[in-house]
């Protein structure tokens, strides 16, 4: 183990210089390092992240606090609905303390996403009744995986979506069940009782239970 530590001890990405390691948690697989930021901090990061290999980790989040501060002296766009999701994403992605930063920290944006500026005029400007969506969960933030999206779009696009075909459309559940006039409540508490999604979309109320064969 202590030959692994050899390779990377002194290993710097962005800010970050890793000090030590690697030590082993029981409740994590894979090891982690201790690395510390040019701000002072110290921070930990796992192989099975790859973030150090791969230079993906660029501080300990005071990079980002940086871009905002530089953002709000440049562009006067800081109360913007396109500034304010540009925001948020970086925060999701690089602040260990936002409540999603464990779902998105192998999400990082790419590094020319850094300036709000370039993020701008590769998106546009947000439409109203919309917000920053990945096309493709499993990739990161780019010009090629994201869109503006409405709430419905997004519903759509959720991981956990049931999906069943409708006159020939496949859709997720709630739209299914729209198009079909009938109550979600009732059909996905029926899914979860073991139905057929189908079954439980078409079949009256007052059905027996039908389970999947």
């Amino acid at each position: 183990m202590r030959g692994i530590a050899q390779n990377l001890i002194g290993t710097r990405s962005g800010k970050l210089v890793v000090i030590d390691g690697p030590f082993k948690r029981t409740e994590m697989k894979g090891f982690f390092w201790q690395c510390q930021c040019d701000c002072g901090n110290l921070v930990d990061h796992y192989i099975g992240t790859n973030q150090i290999l791969k230079n993906k980790a660029k501080s300990c989040g005071c990079f980002m606090v940086e871009q905002v501060k530089k953002s709000n002296t440049t562009h006067g766009l800081t109360k913007t609905r396109t500034y304010i999701s540009w925001r948020s994403m970086w925060q999701r992605c690089t602040d260990q303390n936002h409540k999603s930063y464990s779902a998105y920290k192998d999400k990082t944006p790419i590094d020319r996403w850094r300036s709000f500026e370039l993020f701008l005029k590769d998106m546009g400007e947000r439409p109203p009744k919309t917000s920053l969506e990945r096309i493709d969960n499993l990739k990161p933030y780019s010009p090629e995986n994201c869109k503006w999206a409405t709430i419905y779009e997004q519903q759509q696009n959720r991981s956990t979506n049931i999906f069943v075909e409708i006159d020939g459309k496949k859709v997720c559940l709630k739209e299914a069940c729209r198009l079909k006039n009938v109550k979600y409540g009732r059909v996905k508490n029926r899914v979860r009782l073991g139905w057929n999604p189908l079954d439980a979309i078409i079949q009256p109320s007052f059905s027996r239970r039908h389970t999947i064969a």
